[in-house]
């Protein structure tokens, strides 16, 4: 009885592993399919603005020049964004377990056929055992009857001790077979959770390496691109260039296909991050690229943002939420400020 109470309970504690990790799976298929629709809107997308964006001749040869190297740059960027379906790979399916989940109707099914078995064999047991003679010949004189009733009676209690061992066996056969269903049950069962953790796992990983390293760098790009356009715009002022406007106009375009991949991101629980100057470093968010002296700064504060990091808000590879990248930030490490504070240091452990 503790053996099929131990048995009753993995057997309905793995039902319920079963229908999460099955509807898991099934919402990453689903997740993939919106990406690839998705993907192939912001290929469209792209390649209609980089059309629509020609750089004319009304900004004279120099300028005109920049806009052209900007617009080259932008073209490297809409042809990556067209490799992103090929990197995705639609059709290549997420695999899930090849066997069949044995639930409880089928359980039941097929301990239903292994009694009707066993029950079968007894019936056919009983009915073999005829009013015959020893040599299986039928007895037709009254003293041959006598004298068979006489070895009958005698054989009776022989036989029901033969009938019970019989029966204790069939018995024990019975739960000995039913024992061994549900086992193989559980083991098959249990694989297939395994199975679909392996799926899980892969898909989760196909997903976020996805985002990684083919999504992630077409944005770097264009935020590079974006720094260049804030620092020609700050120089075109200077300079008092006369199409300030116009220039403006058309470098809008790093926002706009910025603001594509942004909503892509945030379609998939992405969101970009990256600390503002003045933050505190933060070895576990920010990935630190460069080190400067910066008296308008404390040391260990950052100072300039390279690359956006990328956080996933929901849960993935068993965790609530999961860093996929951190951002690349310039650090503030002031040598005069830190020799300062270690003689005041110095100073204070000799009693100074």
């Amino acid at each position: 009885m503790t053996h099929l109470k131990k048995f009753i309970e993995e057997f309905g504690d793995l039902q319920i592993l079963y229908k999460r990790k099955r509807a898991r799976l099934d919402n990453w298929k689903h997740q993939f399919q919106q990406l690839e629709l998705e993907i192939k809107r912001l290929i469209m997308s792209f390649e209609q603005h980089y059309e629509q964006w020609i750089v004319s001749e009304q900004f004279g040869d120099e300028v005109k020049e920049k806009l052209e190297n900007r617009r080259e740059g932008i073209r490297l960027s809409v042809k990556s964004v067209s490799r992103l379906l090929r990197k995705l790979k639609p059709e290549k399916p997420l695999e899930g377990s090849a066997s069949v989940f044995i639930g409880e109707e089928e359980l039941a099914v097929k301990l239903s056929i292994f009694t009707w078995k066993v029950l079968k064999e007894g019936i056919n047991l009983q009915d073999s055992q005829l009013n015959k003679g020893k040599d299986g010949v039928f007895k037709e004189t009254a003293s041959d009857m006598k004298a068979e009733q006489a070895a009958e009676n005698n054989h009776e209690n022989v036989q029901g001790e033969e009938l019970d061992r019989c029966e204790l066996t069939v018995e024990q056969e019975n739960e000995q077979a039913g024992n061994k269903i549900m086992e193989e049950t559980l083991l098959s069962n249990r694989n297939i959770i395994e199975e679909l953790d392996e799926s899980i796992e892969a898909a989760e990983k196909r997903f976020v390496t996805f985002m990684e390293k083919s999504v992630a760098p077409i944005m770097d790009g264009l935020y590079s691109g974006k720094c260049y356009a804030t620092e020609l715009i700050a120089e075109l002022r200077d300079a008092r260039y006369e199409r300030m406007e116009k220039v403006e106009e058309w470098l809008v375009i790093y926002s706009l296909l910025l603001s594509e991949i942004q909503t892509l991101f945030n379609q998939f629980s992405i969101t970009l991050f990256a600390p503002a100057a003045g933050d505190s470093f933060d070895e576990h968010r920010h990935e630190p690229i460069g080190v400067v002296d910066d008296l308008h700064f404390q040391s260990e504060q950052i100072k300039e943002v390279v690359r956006y990091g990328l956080f996933y808000k929901k849960p993935i590879f068993n965790q609530d939420s999961f860093l996929i990248r951190p951002a690349q930030v310039i650090v503030v490490k002031n040598k005069i400020q830190n020799t300062i504070e270690e003689q005041r240091g110095t100073n204070h452990e000799n009693g100074q």
